[in-house]
């Protein structure tokens, strides 16, 4: 795990700086959260063979689904394990946690719905 510094930017003009501790995903490690993704949607897939008439249509759509998620999954390298941030528009604090992404991180401030980006 890693503590780095992130800056925070709303546009060019309102920037600010933050620390958050971010863990790089193995191959495996991002297999197995892909894994788990798919596994959640063919549960699903199976409980919707109970519904009639319905389950012609939501089965193959989850099953389709799960791959998709798989693969969305896979792609995320980066593990966020906390972050606090402070929003550059209305300075309000709000912490991050337990998010795995890609860089450059997208997030929406909770007090005045800006569209943060958060970059090393």
């Amino acid at each position: 795990m890693t503590t780095l510094k992130i800056t925070v930017a709303m546009d060019a003009d309102k920037t600010g700086t933050t620390e958050a501790s971010v863990r790089t995903l193995s191959k495996g490690e991002r297999f197995m959260i892909g894994l788990r993704a798919t596994g959640i949607t063919w549960g699903i897939a199976v409980l919707c063979v109970l519904i009639p008439v319905f389950h012609f249509i939501l089965v193959p759509a989850f099953l389709f689904a799960g791959l998709v998620m798989f693969f969305i999954q896979y792609r995320k390298t980066e593990f966020l394990k906390s972050a606090q941030v402070k929003c550059p528009k209305c300075a309000n604090i709000f912490h991050l946690k337990n998010l795995s992404f890609n860089w450059p991180l997208r997030q929406t401030c909770p007090n005045c719905q800006m569209v943060l980006l958060l970059e090393l």
